[in-house]
């Protein structure tokens, strides 16, 4: 067995680059931290491969790299560094226009998004839809965050106001969240038609050439506070309008 030691294998050294944005991109490859996002991973996806500095670890499933503790703390991005780390390929599952879509336009914060994942499965929610200047969702934090909920998720990368008509196309409602120009999410009416739920920037919300394209835009009614963080806005509106499925009387 091979025990690499040394951080300037090249093939350690292609690894560790994968940190930084520009060289996931290039080799569309990204870092999974944890034995639980390993195993949510291994659910869904072939992992490229497995490393880890347990010499008694097996797979059957992919490769496995074995490395010191020297080389899994230059890898990880935790302050707690895992046994295991995974390298899996670009998750490239297009949307499947049978059912609802979420839109994020704009979103920085790569906590916030990968949060905003995990909202979205469990409102039966599997189609994601990133404005070009999103946050990357391949970001460590967004991947934590998510806590396996981005292996079983199509998501597509888009710029939003072209993709507009391909959702007008395809019979969607288009559903904007805004303060201004906005009815009460109270009086909303239960829509049956495929709806796409767009959710704009933590700070500037929706830009003003979508709000203005939207079908109809809702807003939260809240007290004593201007506006709530986009991920509890997410789960609200999810949660009304999953309501509709259960409610005979909505």
């Amino acid at each position: 067995m091979e025990i690499i030691t040394s951080t300037q294998n090249n093939r350690i050294k292609e690894i560790i680059k994968l940190k930084q944005k520009k060289y996931r991109d290039k080799n569309r490859l990204f870092i999974i931290e944890t034995n639980h996002l390993i195993e949510e991973a291994l659910k869904h996806y072939q992992l490229r491969l497995i490393i880890t500095d347990d010499y008694t670890y097996k797979s059957d499933k992919c490769d496995v790299l074995y490395v010191s503790s020297n080389i899994m703390k230059k890898i990880s991005n935790l302050n707690s560094v895992p046994s295991l780390i995974g390298i899996c390929e670009y998750i490239d599952n297009d949307i499947d226009y049978s059912f609802d879509v979420v839109v994020f336009d704009d979103i920085q914060d790569p906590s916030n998004l990968g949060n905003m994942m995990r909202t979205c499965l469990a409102f039966n929610i599997n189609n994601i839809i990133l404005s070009n200047n999103c946050v990357d969702c391949y970001n460590p934090k967004c991947i934590q965050a998510s806590q396996g909920a981005i292996f079983q998720l199509n998501i597509i990368r888009k710029d939003l106001l072209d993709y507009l008509d391909i959702l007008k196309k395809e019979n969607y409602m288009l559903i904007g969240t805004s303060l201004t120009k906005a009815i009460s999410i109270e009086n909303r009416d239960k829509i049956m038609m495929k709806k796409a739920f767009f959710l704009g920037n933590e700070g500037q919300g929706l830009q003003e050439e979508i709000i203005n394209n939207m079908d109809i835009n809702y807003y939260i009614p809240i007290n004593n506070i201007d506006s709530l963080n986009v991920g509890n806005a997410l789960a609200i509106i999810l949660y009304e309008f999953n309501k509709d499925k259960y409610d005979k009387n909505i």
